[in-house]
This record gives structure tokens, sequence and C-alpha cells, in this order.
């Protein structure tokens, strides 16, 4: 048998063994914490007592008032100015459409030194839950 086909086999070997763990394994072990909370329902003192937290609503609405979504992707105001932070994937192509053969933003990045050296993305739009 050559190294090819014997890697090929064991890696064969592993996913049958990976899967046949993942189908026996019990329900109860990836169980989620009571689902998902929004905003205007959000289980405040069952929350704080469970996990000894302090959350009050207006913790909630700063929160909210943070979360942004750029066409799809979950974003989050960073700076009381406006500025945005997000996954690479949901703006790589605005990265790409703002590269130049001088400065390629994809493989270099770029740390803007002032507010008039950032960049924007023309087109893209967020958008921020502001009430409920």
């Amino acid at each position: 048998m050559s190294l090819r086909r014997t890697l090929s086999f064991t890696a064969s070997l592993a996913a049958l063994g990976l899967a046949a763990v993942v189908v026996n394994a019990p329900a109860s072990a990836a169980r989620a914490d009571e689902g998902m909370w929004t905003f205007d329902s959000f289980p405040i003192q069952t929350v704080n007592q469970k996990y000894g937290t302090r959350i009050d609503q207006a913790w909630l609405d700063r929160v909210r008032n943070a979360a942004v979504r750029l066409q799809g992707c979950s974003a989050s105001f960073v700076s009381g100015e406006g500025l945005i932070l997000t996954n690479h994937h949901c703006v790589i192509s605005c990265v790409q459409d703002l590269s130049t053969a001088q400065n390629d933003y994809v493989k270099n990045g770029w740390m803007p030194a002032t507010r008039e050296e950032e960049k924007t993305c023309p087109g893209q739009t967020a958008e921020v839950l502001t009430d409920i």
C-alpha cells in the first residue's frame, strides 16, 4: 500500500471514528442556556441571580446601541465617533476595492495615524437598532 493510500485510509478511519462519536454523544452535552435573549425581553433578574452579574436596563441599552449590522454581518461601535469593528470577511471586498498597486491593504493592512486617513466603504450601510 502506498503512503498516499495509507494516509487516505487513515484519514477515512479517523473521520469514521469521529462520526461514530458524534452520533453516539448524548444530546444533553451540547445544550444551550435558555436560547436567544432579545433586548426587549431579556431576563435581567434571572441572569443576575444565576451568573452573579449586575446587568440593568441602562447596560442593555448601551449594548444595543453599540451593536451594528453591516449587510448581514455583525459589527460594533468601538468609539464615540463612529469607528466600527467587524470581521475580515465582512469587508474584504471593500478592502480590495480600496487597494491600489502602491497600497495593497489586503496584503499589508493599514493603520491610519489621523481621522482624515481613515477609509470608508462606499455603498456600505451600517444599521443600528435604536429603539424596540
